[in-house]
């Protein structure tokens, strides 16, 4: 490719027959790449160490149904200066996903110029360890973070056939209670930790009217709230974010 070297984006969707094979000499040649978007790849660990090895000017990376990404392969990017990070695939039966549960973040905890992340469905042990890291170490995990999104496990499903009966039931009438209020604290100490957050994404999380004053007290340049597909905050509490944040936010709250 004569002009390669000047590539700066790649976003290949269906990607299925990108391997390692395809990415390495990508790698090379494309030296200045800053943004790397892939989804249904096969690639491994031995994408990651060419892309760390010949790009450091990559800044975001996009990994949507990558069956064979695992915790392990993000330790190969310590000298890309990653900002922008979206996962949208985690096997809770992959020995390294399982060793990443048990252990922490420390796949994530080394990318400290993030301003945005997002995981659709991650595991909540997954979670919980995240927000864990910032309160037992009282550090600030990414200083510099303006963008969280996290979508709730099984969101997909209640998104793609949603029926309210069963949604009630799956989001009410539960045994999670305690797992919920864990997350929500650990939510609250990082929003504290984390006051130029803009944007916050938790659709499908049952998050309650406590969390939202936390919100409207520790965060004041949000601009944009989604918490759809969540029955636990009610009208006053919405209503509350609104009126006592210091730029009333856009409010996203379908299904509710």
């Amino acid at each position: 490719m004569e002009h390669s070297r000047l590539l700066e984006h790649v976003e290949i969707g269906g990607a299925s027959s990108i391997t390692d094979a395809s990415i390495e000499p990508l790698a090379r040649s494309c030296r200045n790449l800053t943004s790397l978007l892939l989804c249904s790849s096969p690639i491994t660990s031995i994408s990651f160490d060419s892309l760390n090895e010949h790009c450091h000017q990559l800044s975001r990376l996009a990994l949507i149904d990558c069956p064979h990404v695992s915790s392990d392969t993000f330790l190969r990017l310590k000298d890309c200066p990653l900002q922008d990070l979206r996962l949208d695939f985690f096997d809770e039966d992959d020995p390294n996903w399982t060793k990443l549960l048990q252990q922490g973040i420390p796949f994530l905890a080394h990318f400290d110029h993030l301003t945005c992340i997002s995981m659709s469905e991650p595991p909540l042990l997954l979670v919980r360890r995240l927000f864990l890291t910032t309160t037992t170490n009282n550090n600030i995990l990414w200083p510099l973070l303006t963008h969280l999104t996290l979508q709730y496990p099984g969101t997909t499903k209640i998104i793609s056939d949603y029926n309210d009966n069963i949604f009630i039931h799956d989001n009410d009438n539960n045994n999670d209670d305690e797992n919920d209020h864990d997350v929500e604290k650990m939510l609250a100490t990082f929003f504290q930790t984390h006051p130029h957050l803009v944007s916050v994404s938790l659709v499908g999380y049952r998050i309650t009217d406590r969390l939202l004053e936390v919100m409207a007290a520790w965060l004041p340049h949000l601009q944009f709230v989604d918490l759809s597909y969540n029955k636990k905050c009610t009208a006053h509490g919405l209503r509350h974010l609104v009126m006592h944040s210091q730029v009333p936010p856009d409010l996203h709250s379908a299904a509710i």
